[in-house]
Parts: C-alpha cells; structure tokens; sequence
C-alpha cells in the first residue's frame, strides 16, 4: 500500500511562535532512541542548569529513566538493543536447559505485597487499561514493569498474566470483541522509556500465553510502542502508533506496514465510522478519510508556544467532535484544550488556563511533565464532559471551556485522592471512568465526586533496594520509584514518601534503621520505622549522591554507616555527625560502597568505572579497576574470609563480560563471566564462609555458582523473567530475597548453606544453653574426642567474632559471648580436619 508523509511548512511557523526562548529540547531528545545517550543528559544538564529544581516537572522521571539507561549504555552511550534481553536469556535456556533443571532447589515465592502498604503506600505505575467486550468483571491493566494483569471481579482482586515472557512492560492493550481469547499488548514503557520495547504480542489463551507478532523489530532499533487500535468492524485489522510511525495489518498481526513514518503517540477512529481516523504526532494533528491510507495535516488554532505532545478525545455521543488536549514543549505545561465540530476538519480554542498539569489544586503554578503523563477522556453518554490526566485530574461539563480539579495527588483542600502521575483515563463499556497512575488503577461511577482505588492483588512495586532484618528476617524494608520506602513486618506499610531507594536494618537492633530519597537524602528511624528524620543534612558540608546513593553499615560496629556521594563519609553515631573519609578528584557520584566483614578497614567504593579501595579505613585510597573491561560497575561483593577477594557485576551488552574477580585485591582481575547470558548484570551477592558461593541478579533472572562448579545456573523457577535490582541473604532462615523492578519482593531457600560443610560432615550435637542465653556462656557438647580444635564465630552478615584455637579438657566446651551483641551466631568448629556446624541465639537482658 501507498505510504503517505505529510511536510507542512505551518510546522516551522508554529515552533517559531514559541514565546519561550528555551525549549525542553531534551524530552524530544530522549524519546529519539537515535539520538545518543550523552547527547540527551547534556541537553538536560544544560537545560536546567542555573533554575531551581522542582520535585517533578519531568526533572524527577527524566533522573529515572538517567538512573535505567545509563549503565546499559556505558561507555558508548548508543541506546539500548530491544531485543537483546530476549534473545539473549532464550538462548541461555535452550543451551543450558538440563544444567538449570538440576538447580530444583530454587522455588522463589512472591512476598508482595499483594495490596498496597498502609500508611499512604500504593501498588506501582500502571500505564493503560483494557476491558472485555462482554463482561463487566473483566478488566486488564499493564504496567510499564509489572506486566500485563487481569481481573475477574470487577478490581476486587488481580493477578498476573505475563510472567514468564522475558520482557514483561505493557504500554497498550486491545481485546478483540470478537473474540475476547485474543488480547494483543503493545511491549515497554511507551511514556517514561524504563523498560524495553520488543514490538507487539498476542494470545489466542485469554492471556495464558503470548507470542510475537509480524512486528517484532530487530535489536537496531530501539523503537517506542504507544497505542494499538482495532478495527471495530474488521478484528484482523489492527493499527499501532510507534515512534516509527503508523502501522497497519490486516492479517491479525502476521505482518505489518507503514502508513507514515512521523513519531505517532495517539490514533482512533471516528466513531461509528471507520474511514475516518485521527492521529497525533508528537505535536501535529492528523486525519485520514480513507481507513488509514493516506493521513492529512489538520491546523490547529495554536498561537505563542510550540506542543510537545498531542492526546485525542471522541465520543459517540456525538462522533464529530474531535477534542485535543496538548503539552507546551517549553516547560511540560499546559497547552490547550481545542474541539472540532466537524469531524476533526476545524478546531476552536477551549481554554489554555488555568495550568491542568501542575501539582496545585487550582492549576497556579508552572511548568509540568506533559512528556510523561497526559491522558484525556470524554464520557460516553455526555460529549461535553471531558476529563484530563497530569499529576491531577481535571474535569469540564462544558466541552473544555473551564475545568475543575477532581482528584489531587495527595487530597489537598479535601479534593479526593488520586495517586499522582495520570498515564490512562478511559471510560468503560458501562461509562465507569478508571485511571492508570503511578499508583496502580483508580475508577469513579459518579463524576469524580469520589475515586476508588482497586489495587488489591496488585504486586507491581518496581523496588531499587531492600535490607532485611536479622534478628527477625521475615522484617524487610524496601526503596521503591515513586512509591516510597515500604516495611514488611507482617503487613506493610509505607515510612517514608516519595521515591524510596537504598536503605538498611541495623543487624544487632531493627530499631533503627535507614532510608533514603534520590541524591543521597538520607533517612534515619530509632523507633522500628514508626519515624525518620534527615541525617544528611547533618554532613558538615554539602555533598551530593547518585539517584541512588549507597549506604552501608560496619560489620561488627552497628553503630557506624558509611554513605556514599562525591565521596565516602562515616559516622560513629548513626548520622548524628559525619566525618568525610575520602578525597576523591572526581565529581562522578558513588553508586557502589560495601564493607569487608573480615576487616572494617578495607572499605570499596565505586563509581560507573572506578573503584576506589583503602585498607586503613579510609586514610588512604586507590584506584584498583584499571584491569576491567569498559561496562559499568553495578555490584560488588567481598568475601567473608579474605577482604582482597572482590566479585564485580557489570552492565550492557558486551558478550562473555558480566562478572569479575580479583584474587588480590584488584591487582590482577580474571574473567568469571561464564556462559552467563549477555544481559545486563545489575547485583551481587556472596554467602558468607561459604564455598564461595554467588547469586547475582540480571535483567531477566537470577543465576547462582560456587567453587565446586565450572560455571553458572539459571536459579530462576518460579520467579517472573523481570529486572532483579537487589539482592539479599537471611542466614538465619538459610533464604535469599530478591527486590524485582515492577513485581515486588521475592524468596527462595539458597542452594547452598552459609557455612563451610564439607561434603561429608555433619552437624554439630544441639547447642544448649546454660544456665540460660542471657548470660553469654554457651556450652555445648563436643562430637569427637580431641585435645585441640579450632573455633570461629561469625555473627549474621558473617563478621568473624571469634577464631581461635582451643584446649579440650572433656567434650563440653564454654563459649564466653558475654560481650557480643543480642541476635544470630553461627559456629564452625574445626577438629582433625572434620568441620562441625552449629547456631545460637544470644539474649541481651
């Protein structure tokens, strides 16, 4: 078929227009995976270097997105292959399949949450919303890292439905009506660009299954899927608006063409009347007479700023008007609202105030994030009611001439709630408005007099980090984007607001504990979590972190953390006062910072491609990381025996480079990659006096090794294919956790015990207590008759506390732990080359 690419010179006369002298360039930038990494974070420095920085205003999510692509693209900055994860971890399965069966002890179970945390949590982002032709109950929802999800009951509950795919971020969802078995899901994260785009996918199942489609593009070229359209008439005629233009198939999605070759966001039928189409480019309005064959340039009455993003609204309460809804491409504000009456041939101004995509109740201030959130809806049943999504919810009775604000981020000036960041407003069948936000899905029956949100069963957090508790390990807190540090103690419960990154459960006493916003603003709890207070602030001067800046704790003194900005700072007190340990030159942020728990002097501190060692506590420092490879840095784990035996994780797509080893303390570093996937390798984590035992967390699966072993295994059954952001061991319950980006937190028994068995040994005799464990003497039965022995003591992040050797008089031996901290101990004891295992539990009064 003819392709058609409409050139109107009005284009350059409407940028001219613009009022503002500087654009935010870098959002077109961004979305043009053409345009190299380095060349968007320059244009964006640039762009806001000198103003005040917001708390959003698209500043936020582009830092997000920074944080995702950034390492991924290390040191090229050429944007991320698509479908490279996919093929990749394929590959990996079918050439490893028998040696990943053997791996059966992996059996990773969800630990949510499964409804949002109390406290003001909510569930993650979900990006769009589809609904069953025929029944009500049946509603799905996509989420940019959760994948696509399903209801049955109308939002009571909600469940998974594409796992097990490699790549699990939906921007757009179509059911066919004809057949509701088929459901097509556009993959990515069509409006903020965090996860991969694969191209479209179908299930005949209901869901059960997905395959690829005719339009599954080559790693090359790195496209962006927005919308995808059904014909009403015709279920094997489907259109798809991509960065890469319109396409079309009339064979159900076996192959597809273009129809134009403009970034297209939005595209929909007239109603009643599929000759007639509309679609928007990224700031151009379009319309076809003739079913998609041939799109016309439609003016818009648009004066005095340029538009950064188009969203179309229809009705079949009347089918000719045509309502758009636009972003200013100056500072992601509001644009305009504009109607046709005639089918979309000419356009009246509505309004262009107040300001709908700002965070106030009354649209007074500036500025916004039109790239990332804008969504319009117009009722059913009522073609002059019109709703708009920004961070809040606007609604016009009148065809878009005023609006009045119907949901607000947090409920201000007694405004019903509405989790912030609007991506979906759509209407179902039954004309029952549901939102799609960064909290999960919202809906109203009246208007927006009053919004409820349905997010039971929902597991989509999209988690940075976790720690979890070692006197308790069932307690866990987590950093989440934009949906706060949340604590699982039972039930959880959102502490801290915003967007929650790194944070730690002191290992001697969980009532204290830390959190931590983006850029190093630290958090500190003394009461179990029930309140934080900033610590940061307390550095004697200012110093800025990474979106996620490390924190770490001393392994035998809970007292001192350690933090990672431009440079590393320590604290006796719990953040009470810092002390700057490090004079690094560079003004690259810290994105890795981790404590030897053999000797607290050997400290390493790394940055994308540095990494920074001392081994005097931070007097000194060098650089140890001129034998890697180019990737960048994301993990670092130590021995617990050997503070010179570092493991390294890196990023990107370089084949046979995702982890490395040194033997001496960065000297001389060897390849212990494998056969790994070439994935991203995002963190890592070694079992404490192990046989060198090692999970690492990839962007599609976990995979484990040890010294026993040649190579790497696929520790994944069970677990979602989805981004592991961070891992982490409770020694106590011999089980590692892993905090997934977009389904929440999981855990599994480890393959391997966290002490030095050997194969044939056997556990010690029952450890006893006497008189009791509050006095710190631990007596316990000796197995072998023997005159000497050896005995190490290592607490539960496996700090050695005791290692010595010993004189046996008889088979009982008094342990003194009378000075050690309350919490988990565990034993190795050493005799005649036989090693006997054993754990207590010291009891402070």
């Amino acid at each position: 078929m003819k392709t058609y690419k409409v050139i109107i010179p009005i284009f350059i006369f409407l940028l001219l227009l613009g009022k503002h002298t500087v654009a935010q360039q870098w959002v077109d930038m961004m979305l043009d995976p053409k345009v190299n990494f380095y060349d968007v974070q320059k244009e964006f420095n640039s762009y806001w270097n000198g103003k005040v920085i917001p708390r959003s205003k698209g500043w936020k999510q582009f830092k997000r997105w920074e944080d995702f692509v950034a390492p991924r693209v290390y040191p090229t900055g050429n944007r991320i292959d698509n479908l490279a994860a996919w093929n990749a971890y394929y590959e990996y399965k079918k050439t490893h399949q028998t040696k990943a069966l053997t791996f059966t002890s992996s059996n990773w179970k969800a630990l949510g949450p499964f409804a949002p945390p109390t406290g003001g949590g909510e569930a993650g982002r979900v990006n769009c919303i589809a609904y069953h032709p025929t029944n009500a109950s049946i509603i799905y929802a996509g989420s940019p890292g959760g994948g696509l999800w399903v209801t049955t009951n109308g939002g009571g509950t909600w469940g998974p439905l594409t796992d097990n795919l490699p790549d699990i971020g939906v921007s757009d969802i179509v059911v066919d009506y004809s057949n509701p078995s088929t459901i097509y899901i556009a993959t990515g994260d069509g409006d903020g660009n965090d996860t991969y785009t694969i191209g479209i996918l179908k299930s005949t199942d209901g869901g059960a299954t997905f395959n690829t489609t005719g339009l599954t593009w080559p790693v090359t070229m790195n496209r962006l899927i927005s919308k995808i359209l059904i014909n009403p008439l015709n279920p094997n005629s489907l259109f798809a608006a991509t960065s890469y233009g319109i396409l079309k198939t009339t064979d159900a999605g076996a192959t597809w063409h273009n129809l134009t070759f403009d970034f297209t966001r939005d595209i929909c039928f007239k109603p009643g009347d599929t000759t007639i189409m509309y679609a928007a480019t990224k700031n151009l309005f379009y319309k076809s007479i003739d079913g998609g064959a041939h799109f016309s340039f439609k003016n818009l009455p648009i004066t005095g700023y340029a538009v950064s993003r188009i969203e179309i609204g229809v009705t079949p309460a009347n089918p000719n008007y045509v309502y758009i809804l636009t972003g200013n491409n100056a500072d992601q504000s509001f644009g305009g609202i504009y109607r046709s009456t005639d089918a979309g041939e000419t356009f009246t101004t509505r309004t262009t105030t107040p300001n709908i995509l700002d965070w106030s109740t009354d649209g007074s201030g500036t500025g916004g994030q039109a790239w990332y959130d804008l969504s319009l809806a117009v009722s059913k049943t009522n073609a002059e009611e019109v709703y708009t999504g920004g961070v809040n919810i606007w609604k016009s009775t009148n065809g878009g001439t005023s609006l009045s604000i119907v949901a607000h981020w947090y409920g201000a000036n007694n405004k019903p709630y509405v989790h912030a960041d609007v991506h979906c407003l759509r209407f179902s069948p039954s004309n029952v408005l549901y939102a799609g936000t960064d909290g999960g899905v919202s809906n109203t029956s009246n208007g927006g007099s009053s919004w409820t949100t349905i997010n039971n069963g929902f597991s989509i957090g999209q988690m940075y980090r976790l720690s979890a508790s070692v006197t308790n390990p069932a307690e866990v807190i987590t950093g989440w984007q934009d949906n706060g540090t949340n604590l699982l103690n039972g039930t959880w419960k959102q502490v801290v607001g915003g967007d929650g990154m790194d944070c730690i459960i002191d290992y001697s006493n969980p009532t204290y504990m830390y959190a931590s916003l983006p850029n190093g603003s630290l958090q500190a709890s003394t009461n179990g979590g029930s309140n934080f207070s900033n610590i940061s602030s307390n550095l004697p001067t200012p110093d800025s972190g990474a979106w996620v800046t490390p924190i770490a704790i001393h392994p035998t003194v809970p007292a001192t953390i350690y933090a990672g900005f431009t440079n590393v700072w320590k604290s006796t007190n719990r953040g009470h006062n810092w002390t700057k340990i490090s004079s690094f030159y560079s003004p690259n942020y810290l994105k890795t910072l981790v404590i030897a728990p053999s000797n607290a002097n050997y400290i390493y501190a790394a940055t994308d491609n540095i990494i920074n060692k001392t081994t005097d506590g931070g007097t000194t420092w060098t650089i140890i990381s001129n034998g890697l490879p180019g990737n960048a840095i994301t993990g670092l784990t130590i021995s617990s025996s050997d503070p010179n035996i570092i493991w390294v994780t890196l990023s990107g797509y370089t084949t046979g480079q995702k982890v490395y080893t040194t033997r001496d303390g960065g000297t001389t570093w060897i390849n212990y990659s494998g056969t790994l996937p070439n994935i991203p390798a995002n963190c890592i984590k070694y079992v404490n006096q192990s046989k060198e035992a090692l999970y690492i967390g990839m962007d599609v699966g976990i995979y484990y090794t040890d010294s026993t072993m040649t190579d790497w295994v696929l520790y994944n059954n069970n677990l979602p294919n989805v981004i592991i952001d961070d891992l982490e061991i409770s020694y106590s319950t011999n089980k590692i956790k892993a905090a997934t980006f977009g389904r929440g937190l999981w855990e599994t028994p480890m393959w391997t015990s966290p002490n030095p068995i050997e194969e044939h040994s056997k556990d010690i005799e029952t450890l006893s207590f006497f008189p009791s464990p509050t006095t710190g003497i631990v007596n316990f039965n000796i197995p072998l008759s023997a005159v000497r022995a050896n005995i190490t003591v290592y607490n539960a992040i496996g700090a050695t506390i005791i290692s010595k050797e010993i004189n046996l008089n008889s088979n009982t031996y008094q342990l003194d732990v009378s000075d050690q901290a309350e919490g988990t101990y565990f034993v190795n004891l050493t005799i005649k080359g036989t090693k006997y295992i054993g754990k207590f539990v010291k009891i402070n009064k």
